[in-house]
């Protein structure tokens, strides 16, 4: 007897370009001391730190780093707009100079964007 052919269909993204690095890191100012909210110095164990729209693609998963780039602290989806917020892990009393990477959704993995220092 014959067999028909079975036929499937689903969505593939394939890509092989890395995407841009997110730009415009900065601590969210609700993570930031009360009497400055531009200097990095913040009480807050868990921070948000936040990228403006535009910067990265939108969907991308954007991770944030420690200082030696493969400890991953947190990670976030970038919205429509490519605007992005992370809230990181419980983070130890003292200096973090941090990074973020973005992933799109093909798994390819941008270099580390800009840093940040908080205190």
């Amino acid at each position: 007897m014959p067999v028909a052919p079975l036929w499937v269909s689903s969505d593939v993204t394939i890509g092989e370009n890395r995407p841009e690095a997110p730009v415009g890191l900065h601590l969210d100012p609700a993570s930031d001391a009360v009497w400055c909210n531009s200097d990095g110095i913040t009480s807050d164990n868990t921070p948000t730190l936040t990228g403006a729209a535009g910067s990265t693609e939108a969907g991308a998963t954007v991770m944030v780093y420690d200082a030696n780039g493969t400890t991953v602290l947190g990670a976030g989806v970038a919205a429509s707009d490519g605007s992005w917020s992370v809230t990181t892990n419980v983070l130890s009393d003292e200096t973090h100079d941090l990074t973020v990477k973005a992933a799109d959704v093909a798994g390819n993995l941008s270099v580390a964007g800009d840093a940040v220092t908080i205190v």
